[in-house]
C-alpha cells in the first residue's frame, strides 16, 4: 500500500528584504515586467521602422518622386534613430529605478514572517499585518529563487525556495496553493 503524504495545512517563512533577498525584488518585478510588456521593446522598433518608411516616403513623394534625394531623406531616418535609442535607454533607466524604489519601500523593512493556509497569505512585519484571500491570486509562476503568487500582472508575493522549511519543497507549496485557491474560487463570484 502506497501512503501519499498529508497535505500541508500551512507553510511558514520569513522574508527578509536586507539579508540574502537583496535584488530578488528587482529581479522579480524585472520577471514580471517582461511578462506582461514581453514585446513593448520591439514594437517601439517597428514602430521607428515603419515611421522610417513613411518618412521615405513622404521625402520621396515632396521631392517630385523621380528626382529622389538620399541626403534628404537621411535627417529624418537619423531622427527616429536618435529617438529610438534614447527612448529604449529612458525606458530601462526607469524600469531599474522605479523597481530599486519598490525594493527599498518602508514595508520591506526588517523580517516578514509569512504564513499560508486555507485562508490566505498572511504577512507580519514591521509595517503590519496583512490577510491577502486565495481568490486575490491570479496565478502561480516559477522564477529561478521560487514561486511568485501573482496579485495583478506587476504585482505578486514571493515564495522563496531558500526560506521554506526543510522538508517542503517548492511542488508541495504549489499543490498546497492551488488546492487552496480553489477551495476559494466559489468565494470569488459575486464579487
Amino acid at each position: 500500500m502506497i501512503h501519499a503524504p498529508a497535505p500541508l495545512t500551512q507553510i511558514r517563512y520569513t522574508i527578509d528584504w536586507s539579508r540574502g533577498m537583496a535584488g530578488a525584488m528587482s529581479e522579480m518585478s524585472g520577471i514580471l515586467y517582461r511578462r506582461r510588456f514581453r514585446w513593448g521593446a520591439w514594437q517601439s522598433v517597428a514602430g521607428g521602422m515603419v515611421s522610417g518608411v513613411v518618412a521615405i516616403g513622404v521625402t520621396v513623394a515632396l521631392s517630385g518622386g523621380a528626382r529622389f534625394n538620399s541626403g534628404l531623406a537621411f535627417g529624418p531616418i537619423a531622427g527616429l534613430i536618435v529617438y529610438l535609442v534614447f527612448y529604449l535607454a529612458a525606458t530601462i533607466r526607469r524600469q531599474k529605478v522605479l523597481f530599486r524604489e519598490t525594493e527599498r519601500a518602508p514595508q520591506r523593512r526588517g523580517p516578514i514572517e509569512v504564513t499560508l493556509d486555507a485562508e490566505g497569505i498572511h504577512t507580519t512585519g514591521e509595517g503590519g499585518d496583512t490577510l491577502t484571500r486565495w481568490f486575490c491570486v491570479t496565478d502561480v509562476v516559477d522564477w529561478p529563487k521560487g514561486l511568485l503568487l501573482l496579485l495583478s500582472p506587476l504585482e505578486a508575493h514571493p515564495v522563496f525556495d531558500a526560506a521554506l522549511e526543510p522538508g517542503v519543497t517548492r511542488e508541495d507549496v504549489r499543490r498546497a496553493v492551488e488546492r487552496w485557491r480553489m477551495a476559494s474560487a466559489p468565494l470569488a463570484v459575486g464579487r
